[in-house]
């Protein structure tokens, strides 16, 4: 697994490091039906866990203390797999979390 921490949150679109697909369009919120594409594995804030986790993640989640946890979510060191940590600075403690995996048939 490769973390990329991004210290602060911006209203640029954020896309997919492999197909190029929009995850987090410009000024919107994520949509399930039309931001996910083959290689999103889960999308979560600190503030509301996940908003969007690929079902063959549930297995996985099972082993942890805590699945909103990011940390435990790092724990997992799932192969092939990328996660972005987009923070916002203090005084704020927001965070956006999403992972993504190279091969869209790796996690069947």
């Amino acid at each position: 697994m490769i973390i990329v921490v991004l210290d602060h949150i911006t209203n640029e679109p954020f896309y997919c490091p492999f197909c190029g697909k929009t995850t987090i369009p410009n000024k919107k919120p994520f949509n399930a039906d039309k931001n996910v594409c083959e290689h999103l594995l889960y999308l979560g804030t600190t503030e509301g866990g996940f908003e969007y986790c690929k079902e063959e993640m549930e297995p996985l989640l099972e082993k942890l203390d805590d699945e909103n946890d990011e940390d435990e979510l790092i724990k997992l060191e799932i192969p092939n797999t990328v996660h972005f940590s987009l923070c916002e600075p203090a005084p704020s403690s927001f965070g956006v979390y999403i992972g993504y995996v190279k091969y869209a048939d790796a996690m069947n």
